[in-house]
């Protein structure tokens, strides 16, 4: 059985791309810096308690700086990392890439078209580490920061149903994180 689908890497596709693979760290970045922020609380009200009690502060001013500059550095990652993000998608949309995605049993061809270049690539389901999806996506992983994306949309022979029922016959079970 052949699949055919053909998919469009808009600003859109991207985008959801990477807010979808970025969601797990967001959750473990979230979790951090509520931990974080909780402790730099405490701290900070242990050190208000000190000096209602007439005791001597534990942390100095030099102490403090330290940390407000981490909390800086912190807030200045998380923003420069968003920028970049939307930068790279913008950058990446620009090209007007379009996939022509041709899945068998043994593997699946790649071809690609887009302002600057044109490339064509047979690949094994071997060298896949992950197959997820999103709401109108089908991710196929390479690595853990690149991924085939394959629009649900997308199918030009064959159904999104039958993609499921390939995947799930070529992919070992624990890559496969599909409904």
């Amino acid at each position: 059985m052949e699949i055919k689908n053909t998919t469009a890497y808009t600003h859109d596709c991207l985008l959801e791309f990477n807010n979808s693979f970025r969601k797990k760290s967001r959750k473990l970045t979230n979790v951090l810096s509520i931990v974080a922020v909780s402790m730099l609380l405490l701290l900070l009200l242990m050190q208000g308690l000190l000096i209602l009690m007439g005791e001597k502060p534990v942390l100095g001013g030099t102490s403090l700086a330290y940390v407000a500059a981490i909390i800086l550095l912190y807030a200045v990652t998380q923003i420069a990392t968003l920028l970049l993000t939307k930068r790279t998608v913008r950058k990446q949309a620009a090209m007007e890439n379009v996939t022509d995605y041709l899945f068998t049993e043994e593997g699946f061809e790649q071809s690609t078209v887009s302002k600057t270049h044109r490339t064509q690539e047979q690949c094994p389901y071997s060298m896949l580490t992950s197959v997820t999806e999103s709401e109108r996506y089908f991710y196929l992983f390479i690595n853990p920061r690149a991924a085939h994306i394959v629009s649900k949309n997308g199918f030009t022979e064959g159904t999104e149903r039958d993609f499921r029922l390939l995947l799930r016959t070529v992919i070992d079970p624990q890559k496969l994180h599909i409904h």
